[in-house]
């Protein structure tokens, strides 16, 4: 099958709009029965939210490129990674407190969002690299660290996503760094090229793109 080229979506909602109960019915009817099922098992209202708006941006983005979501079928690959059955194309979800994200394109791909919370040192110290928590430290303002802990966070994510390595490639095993116009991804452990973009959304939050393709 030839390789059906797209322009890369990227769709971005806030999650609470579905706390009206007509919307959250009106999408939940759209929803396949595997979904349905993962987001009834969900205890809290918020984590239903997230998971029924990251995949209703799956079918919206898909509608956007001409698929139907009667359709969308998901298969998953190796360590869990889900594909769409029979279609060259990628995607990703990706959700944080009430904000859902969803990624397409027609090279491998990987998007994470995440909200600039306090008291993130910690978990820098155990899984970031030993450059990554010395550039955390080096922010004086908490703030600015809040905010560059997650870009480092979201950065790794969606390279695990891309990759569909899961964990068992580890946080501290590739090293990010910043400069003016690039992202840079150093290890001997990943060996494909890498292509990185962020964004400026909702206040408090970072979100991160990864792609095999540079313009993907």
């Amino acid at each position: 099958m030839n390789k059906q080229k797209i322009k890369p979506v990227l769709l971005v909602t806030k999650t609470d709009v579905l706390n009206d109960p007509d919307k959250f019915e009106y999408y939940m009817e759209a929803m396949p029965t595997e979904r349905i099922e993962k987001i009834e098992k969900y205890k809290r209202k918020e984590d239903k939210n997230m998971s029924l708006a990251a995949f209703a941006l799956l079918q919206l983005a898909l509608a956007d490129i001409g698929i139907e979501k009667n359709a969308l079928e998901i298969v998953y690959g190796e360590n869990q990674k889900p594909y769409l059955k029979d279609l060259d194309i990628y995607f990703n979800l990706s959700h944080s407190d009430n904000v859902a994200a969803c990624v397409l394109s027609s090279y491998e791909t990987g998007c994470d969002v995440e909200h600039a919370d306090p008291n993130r040192m910690m978990i820098a110290k155990r899984k970031f690299c030993k450059e990554e928590y010395e550039m955390l430290l080096k922010e004086n303002d908490e703030t600015a660290q809040n905010k560059l802990f997650s870009r480092i966070w979201t950065v790794k994510e969606s390279v695990l996503k891309t990759l569909g390595t899961g964990l068992t490639l580890p946080l501290n095993s590739f090293n990010v760094s910043f400069d003016t116009d690039e992202i840079h991804v150093v290890s001997d452990k990943i060996t494909t090229n890498l292509y990185f973009k962020e964004y400026d959304i909702y206040d408090g939050f970072s979100l991160s793109c990864c792609s095999t393709d540079r313009c993907g």
